[in-house]
């Protein structure tokens, strides 16, 4: 008798990160939704030298929905078509190996697939601790004008078994770091016709990464390869100038401000680019443009906010250490 089909796939590329991979695995085995036989979880592993593979073939010997893959070498981004490609679902979601889901993540991720089964649109999840909602977009415009950048997180990303074929050859968009970014934007050149819908739900939180790398250069991937990718969409006239603009002002003021912050206040959390000088680059990009001044007074007011905060946790953080040796006197 063969396997019936599952309808979602949930597919993790991972590469040394067996720690926050088994922490995201428990978190989808205890959801009860995953025990009902339609869902499937994928693991594609590019070539970890960590405990990787042992963890997750534990995984699997318990659970018999979830499968592992192992690349003979460490192929990059290319391992994000690549764990598309070994699932079977009739939707596949891509995720993060850092993603711990919320409970009735899975029933909600059913909920959405099987409603819009027969019109198969584009989905495009966006986490969200807000209420719950999803809304319908008839065109590009619209639709990236409430995505903006976060079309470039692989925890949006989902494709229906159609939009599959071949899908392990289809690597265009890795040498950019943006894969998902470029395969999303091409289905909707592809069809202009095409519903999309977004999601916008509480389905997961993301752990703390160790020194995460950013080492591929923020400046690079979201400003040079992810405006090149809209600008495309422009010359296709799949959207307008004026959401290119929009989208490029939105990447200043949500984006590269918040990435300017952390550099200053949380450097020692990430490992990056040293000779990525991202203030200098996202400011002198910025001068031509009428806006200039105000990202500049929004960035120091930032800064000075989170210094204030900083000093404030740190007092705390001593009040609290000096009244315990105090209690120890007694």
């Amino acid at each position: 008798m063969e396997n019936k089909q599952p309808l979602l796939s949930i597919c993790i590329p991972t590469y040394n990160r067996a720690k926050n991979l088994e922490k995201s695995l428990n978190s989808l085995v205890r959801l009860p939704e995953s025990q009902l036989g339609n869902i499937e979880i994928v693991v594609s592993d590019n070539a970890s030298t960590d405990n990787t593979e042992i963890i997750v073939k534990t995984f699997a010997n318990e659970y018999p929905y979830i499968h592992y893959f192992k690349n003979k070498k460490n192929i990059r981004d290319e391992n994000f078509p690549k764990v598309l490609s070994e699932a079977k679902g009739v939707y596949r979601k891509l995720s993060n190996d850092s993603l711990i889901y919320e409970a009735g993540a899975l029933n909600r991720l059913l909920e959405i697939v099987t409603l819009t089964l027969e019109e198969k649109p584009i989905i495009f999840w966006k986490n969200s601790k807000k209420n719950r909602s999803f809304v319908r977009f008839g065109n590009a415009d619209s639709f990236l004008r409430k995505a903006s950048f976060f079309t470039t997180s692989i925890a949006t990303f989902g494709l229906w078994q159609e939009d599959c074929c071949n899908i392990e050859d289809k690597i265009d968009g890795t040498e950019l770091s943006l894969w998902q970014t470029k395969f999303l934007f091409d289905l909707l050149a592809k069809n202009k016709n095409r519903k999309i819908l977004y999601v916008k739900d509480n389905l997961f939180y993301v752990q703390t990464i160790s020194k995460k790398d950013l080492s591929y250069g923020l400046y690079k991937v979201f400003y040079i390869n992810y405006l090149s990718l809209l600008n495309n969409l422009v010359e296709k006239k799949i959207i307008q100038k004026r959401t290119y603009n929009f989208l490029k002002k939105d990447l200043f003021f949500n984006f590269f401000l918040t990435w300017l912050v952390r550099y200053q206040m949380q450097k020692d959390l990430y490992r990056i680019n040293d000779s990525e000088h991202l203030e200098t680059l996202v400011f002198d990009q910025c001068k031509g443009y009428v806006y200039y001044w105000a990202l500049l007074f929004k960035y120091k007011k930032r800064v000075a906010f989170a210094r204030i905060r900083r000093k404030i946790i740190v007092k705390k953080e001593i009040s609290l250490a000096f009244l315990k040796k105090s209690l120890k006197k007694f």
